[in-house]
């Protein structure tokens, strides 16, 4: 591939990604596949080897990216168990003394599973019950980005 991400926002030092991959699976969280979950995995390879590259190819003074995979997790296709673990990753925590945890908390969650046509597939609707707002571009642009770098959008 010969495409070279646009920097992350100027400024120095880094930015800190903590990510969350939620996988969702009723067979994975199960625990019936021998391999065990493979989707969870590749999606943080990818993502780790993507922010490593984008850091490398950037100039010297451009702020870097920091990915620190938090949480993963896997839970049965179901709206409560995808929502509340979302939810959770997703909000402030406070610890025992009241301050600030942030040890769950991600500022980027990935989901991975859940999002054919069966009637278990409920990821989408179970994410759009905890969003503030719903960035509905978004999904078209990596679409449009991905078949223009030639990895075409895989049909379900």
């Amino acid at each position: 591939c010969n495409y070279i991400p646009p920097a992350p926002p100027s400024g120095e030092g880094t930015l800190l990604l903590r990510v969350g991959i939620l996988t969702v699976s009723d067979r994975a969280s199960n625990n019936e596949y021998q391999t065990g979950d493979l989707s969870g995995p590749a999606v943080e390879t990818a993502l780790l080897q993507s922010v490593k590259q984008l850091n490398t190819d950037q100039p010297k003074n451009s702020r870097k990216l920091d990915c620190q995979i938090t949480n993963q997790h896997i839970v049965p296709d179901d709206i409560p168990s995808i929502s509340q673990t979302l939810a959770f990753w997703s909000k402030e925590q406070m610890d025992t003394a009241g301050s600030k945890d942030t040890t769950n908390q991600c500022n980027l969650v990935l989901t991975t599973g859940g999002t054919g046509f069966a009637k278990r597939d409920v990821t989408p609707e179970a994410t759009l019950s905890v969003l503030d707002r719903e960035c509905q571009s978004l999904m078209s642009w990596c679409t449009t980005h991905c078949a223009s770098i030639g990895t075409p959008p895989q049909p379900l």
